[in-house]
């Protein structure tokens, strides 16, 4: 199981003080150079001599595995298939915000990039979503006294469910550590990915731009198996289709499986998503090991 850091389970540090700027000096470029190698060199050591490991990742997680694989074709050889769920390119399109919602971003990333501070970057570093209790709190209460507020808060995340997805008796579990927090840059560094429409990282002189150099996707090497849905508001069909199917190599792509009715959260939470994801992954794993299939 994969921690990235800066969230409610991965919170500290060898050096930097979680209360300081420089531990929240990070994105998820930080995570895709680092956080992946020691994640995966950790569970490779402690098995049985493996040198390979089948990685799931989920919107973030992809996106982060993406750009390694980008960026180093030959980490690939530790990784026997990566299965994409809910994968995340460009967020161009994270769909259908609400206009006010849309401004607003917009004028922060205005004001943001317009202050002539050399201390911006430092002052844009700080933990987002310091703690989910109040959030938590709130949606129990919501919860309680309707249920159909209680989905519309789910939906606004990251989509619309199916009627058969959500266990509404569990929904007040399910966001007791949700949001789990992240740094306000990694934030940043998504919105510049939307307002450009580009998967880069950010720019080393200047964290208020992206870097020139987008991450190529036609460099990766390791069989990729995607599962989305164009009820995801997240990860988006048109950046799906527009982006990841037209950018990845044809023959590394193995699976590209689109499912009905599945918002952003459904891959993780929903009734319907081991029947659909889970069991078939665990299927082409056992295949691939040449095990026998259970169906």
């Amino acid at each position: 199981m994969g921690n990235t850091r800066g969230n409610l389970y991965s919170n500290e540090h060898e050096s930097f003080d979680p209360n300081g700027h420089k531990y929240w000096a990070f994105s998820w470029e930080h995570m895709a150079d680092h956080d992946l190698d020691a994640m995966i060199d950790h569970a490779l050591f402690n098995s049985d001599n493996q040198k390979s490991l089948y990685y799931i990742g989920h919107s973030q997680g992809t996106l982060i595995m993406f750009s390694k694989l980008a960026d180093n074709p030959k980490f690939g050889r530790k990784i026997g298939k990566f299965f994409a769920l809910a994968p995340v390119g460009t967020v161009y399109d994270v769909a259908h915000l609400p206009r006010p919602l849309t401004e607003t971003i917009e004028a922060i990333i205005d004001l943001i990039q317009t202050k002539i501070d050399t201390n911006i970057c430092t002052e844009i570093s700080f933990k987002f979503l310091k703690d989910s209790t109040l959030f938590s709190e709130f949606v129990t209460l919501v919860c309680e006294i309707s249920q159909k507020l209680c989905q519309f808060l789910l939906e606004v995340v990251g989509g619309k469910s199916s009627i058969d997805q959500i266990n509404r008796d569990r929904v007040t579990i399910y966001f007791n550590d949700y949001p789990a927090g992240t740094s306000f840059r990694n934030v940043w560094h998504f919105l510049l990915m939307k307002a450009s429409g580009r998967h880069a990282r950010m720019n080393t002189s200047s964290c208020l731009i992206l870097s020139d150099y987008s991450y190529q996707l036609d460099r990766i090497e390791t069989d990729i198996h995607l599962y989305w849905s164009p009820s995801d508001k997240l990860a988006t069909e048109y950046d799906i289709k527009n982006y990841l199917l037209e950018e990845l190599p044809r023959q590394i792509l193995k699976e590209n499986v689109e499912l009905r009715g599945f918002a952003h959260q459904d891959f993780i939470w929903g009734n319907r998503a081991a029947a659909e994801i889970y069991i078939p992954i665990i299927e082409t794993i056992r295949a691939d090991l040449g095990e026998t299939v259970i169906r």
